[in-house]
């Protein structure tokens, strides 16, 4: 393996800045969690991160029925989380089978 090419290459796609989300994405596993108030971490995030969830779920929402159900815009990146979350929550009652490596040295 060439690892001066693949350091170069690494390099090139870098990205120089990367922005920090932990506050927002700390509320939105608050909300999707439902936490109870004593569990919240209220130095975790500040107000405006708040603010930036509660807009981005408001334009996550395509529609909503009188029996308050509402559709999500599945492309919009909050209800991929969502998703995601809820298909590692399945894949926690599979059965574990480990494939073995291709590699001889793993």
């Amino acid at each position: 393996m060439d690892f001066d090419h693949f350091n170069n290459v690494i390099e090139e796609k870098k990205l120089d800045l990367v922005e920090d989300k932990y506050g927002e994405n700390y509320v939105l596993m608050v909300a999707i969690h439902n936490l109870p108030i004593s569990e919240i971490n209220f130095e975790a995030f500040t107000c405006d991160d708040a603010i930036e969830v509660f807009s981005g779920i408001e334009e996550a929402i395509t529609d909503e029925n009188e029996e308050s159900e509402i559709s999500l815009d599945p492309a919009h990146p909050y209800t991929q989380i969502v998703s995601l979350g809820l298909k590692f929550s399945r894949m926690e009652g599979y059965e574990k089978v480990m494939s073995p490596s291709p590699f001889l040295f793993i």
